[in-house]
């Protein structure tokens, strides 16, 4: 044989081994572990790491929503092996799914839709199927809670003047009571402590649940049924100070504290603030008719929303200018010492979304109506283009010795179409899942990062 030819043979040999031995441990993009999450199904669409994302005012004239299925891992909506395909939550059809509370350990998911039956659905993430609807409320509401046991559902309906309690642990018992302008509902995961906000007012209520043959509390507002109690609602008055337009409530991770938001001069008030209270004073089960110890920390920077570490409180919010126009900021408040200890300029806009990215160590932060704050009035004051419309990405702009650095004023606008609209989150719990939102026009996302030092 001559050499030329040996060498050919021998590259030939390599080459069929090395296909042999590719094609025997084969390319498996959606690979699962022996043990898939503690013995789970295979989901159909086979995607490992999903996202549910919410459609509204879909199908024909915008008659009916979905849940699609994302590939979370390759931000495709396909699957890699035929690019035509999509997958969707079978059987669903609510017209306008805006909110989804995700439960992966539980395999489901509760869907909230602002249509005008008030839906609220179960689908279950392991068959990706919509199982049943949970509960029909009386009417639209502007805010839901439903627990991962499914026991209970809380709907704000602020049109028709009504705070809603379905147990759906008695039969479907449905608890209407009275509560003109309930719009923003603040509950726990264990739903130990359920608040209610009322628009335009400083006024913050707590649902009260009553033992058999308990006598309702002297403060309560209201209690149902009339004959023999099981549900009141009571107002929440501070010992000392006041709420001032209250907009929202978190929870500390070890769930001893309650932060109220007062949103303040952004909501029509006066002062924005951050109220801590402690947990156990307004409990489902506390029947006491005492004023609620409260400690309220001024955010002059503004009070919408907040996230907390454990040993920080991050807050946003946004402050009055001496233009008129608002303009957005995080605050940064020391859980122990209650005070204010460093803000920092973010996009305008009402800030209603926070969330911590564990595997990026940054903090997401999402906002209505950026294009309307301080930023866009001075960009087309001066002629020029508003850094949300110009920005395509998050950026830094100046380091912080403390190690907290944040992405500029702002990030572009993600916009959708009318025809899309909701949530989405994470489906398996596992740390590849991915947490996203479809945002409506004027609807900014920034992160701020967490370093270890200067960058």
């Amino acid at each position: 044989m001559k050499i030329r030819d040996f060498v050919w043979t021998s590259a030939t040999l390599l080459l069929v081994v090395a296909t042999i031995s590719l094609a025997g441990c084969g390319y498996r993009p959606y690979k699962f572990p022996e043990n898939n999450f503690a013995g789970r199904p295979i989901p159909p669409s086979k995607l490992a790491n999903r996202v549910m994302v919410s459609i509204g005012n879909a199908g024909i004239a915008g008659s009916s929503g979905a849940l699609e299925l994302l590939d979370a891992k390759r931000d495709i909506r396909y699957s890699v092996y035929d690019v035509n395909s999509t997958f969707f939550i079978s059987g669903f059809a609510a017209s306008s799914p805006t909110k989804i509370m995700s439960y992966p350990e539980q395999l489901r998911g509760v869907i909230f839709s602002t249509d005008a039956t008030g839906s609220v659905n179960t689908v279950a993430y392991d068959t990706e199927k919509s199982l049943s609807t949970t509960a029909s409320l009386s009417s639209v509401s502007s805010d839901v809670f439903v627990p991962s046991d499914l026991s209970i559902v809380y709907s704000a309906q602020e049109a028709a003047g009504i705070l809603q309690v379905v147990d759906l642990k008695t039969n479907g018992g449905f608890f209407n009571f009275s509560l003109p302008g309930a719009y923003k509902l603040a509950v726990n995961p264990s739903h130990t402590v359920a608040l209610a906000m009322t628009r335009n007012t400083n006024n913050l209520y707590r649902v009260i649940k009553l033992n058999s043959n308990a006598t309702p509390p002297s403060n309560a507002l209201s209690c149902l049924p009339t004959n023999l109690p099981v549900y009141c609602i009571a107002p929440v008055i501070p010992a000392t100070g006041s709420f001032d337009h209250p907009y929202e409530a978190t929870f500390s991770p070890d769930g001893a504290q309650v932060y109220v938001m007062n949103c303040g001069q952004e909501c029509g008030g006066t002062t924005s603030s951050v109220s801590f209270l402690n947990l156990n004073d307004i409990r489902v089960d506390n029947y006491s008719t005492a004023n609620a110890p409260v400690v309220n920390v001024p955010i002059p920077g503004g009070s919408t929303d907040s996230i907390s570490d454990g040993t920080n409180l991050y807050v946003a919010g946004q402050q009055l200018q001496s233009d008129g126009y608002f303009a957005g900021n995080l605050s940064v408040v020391s859980v122990a010492s209650k005070t204010v200890t460093a803000t920092y300029s973010i996009s305008d806009g009402t800030h209603t979304k926070m969330l911590f990215d564990a595997d990026s160590n940054n903090l997401w932060i999402g906002s209505q109506y950026c294009a309307s704050g301080e930023r866009q009035h001075t960009a087309h004051r001066l002629g020029q283009v508003p850094a949300e419309r110009r920005t395509l990405g998050h950026r830094h702009v100046r380091p912080h010795p403390a190690g907290l650095r944040h992405s500029g004023p702002v990030s572009h606008p993600i916009v959708r179409t009318s025809r899309s609209t909701g949530k989405a989150a994470p489906l398996q719990g596992d740390s590849g899942d991915r947490n996203c939102e479809t945002v409506p026009f004027q609807q900014c996302l920034l992160y701020v990062s967490f370093l270890a030092g200067p960058h």
